[in-house]
């Protein structure tokens, strides 16, 4: 299965159809092309990630100006433990959490559902940003995923649009982010398992799967 994912939209429901449509055909091997992929909002990459993993995911830590007013720096590994969780995984309860705590960590919880029991091949590109890399940093991590195609953008800071004028927005950046291994990605992207020019990485995987030479 190819599963093309162009933006991770607000709604969490398309990933959800396809991810059901993707458990009934019964495939062995599973793509996921996040090339081009800008990011966007929580919900889509976290149903994403349980489906591609049973156990409970630590995704980070994300912090306000709130955080660095009181501490002045970068959580220590102590102070990220200490950091209160999202309760709820959308948007919407994560901004209310962050305006509330000035700092939150994301853990998705473990589950029993179905997960997906086969191959699975993650694509990225330079353009891959924001919402995706977290994800891709994880499946990479855990070893869920092998990420073929060069190092995503480096653009993992949440923001909010502010009107200027005369239909004119300026996209300002307001939180912070830290892997659970209290790593930066803003700046620094994500790197493949397998780096090959991005255009190419659809092929590589192709034969990987064919068991053909390289």
């Amino acid at each position: 299965a190819v599963l093309d994912v162009n933006t991770f939209i607000l709604s969490a429901q398309p990933m959800v159809e396809l991810i059901g449509k993707i458990q009934s055909e019964r495939y062995e091997n599973l793509i996921i092309d996040l090339r081009g992929n800008g990011g966007g909002s929580l919900g889509a990459p976290v149903v994403l990630g349980q489906f591609l993993y049973r156990e409970p995911i630590d995704a980070g830590v994300y912090l306000t100006r709130k955080w660095y007013d009181l501490h002045g720096k970068a959580p220590s590994a102590e102070e990220l433990k200490q950091i209160p969780l999202a309760e709820e995984l959308n948007y919407q309860g994560f901004m209310s959490a962050l305006k509330e705590h000035g700092s939150v960590r994301m853990v998705i919880p473990g589950h029993n559902r179905e997960i997906f029991s086969g191959k699975v091949y993650v694509l990225i590109d330079g353009a891959t940003g924001s919402a995706c890399e977290p994800l891709v940093h994880l499946l990479r991590e855990k070893g869920i995923a092998t990420v073929v195609g060069e190092t995503t953008f480096g653009g993992m800071l949440s923001g909010v649009a502010m009107p200027v004028k005369d239909g004119v927005e300026v996209w300002v950046p307001i939180v912070d982010y830290f892997t659970a291994e209290r790593k930066r990605i803003d700046r620094v992207g994500v790197a493949p398992t397998v780096q090959v020019p991005a255009e190419k990485a659809m092929d590589w995987v192709l034969m990987d799967i064919s068991g053909e030479k390289r």
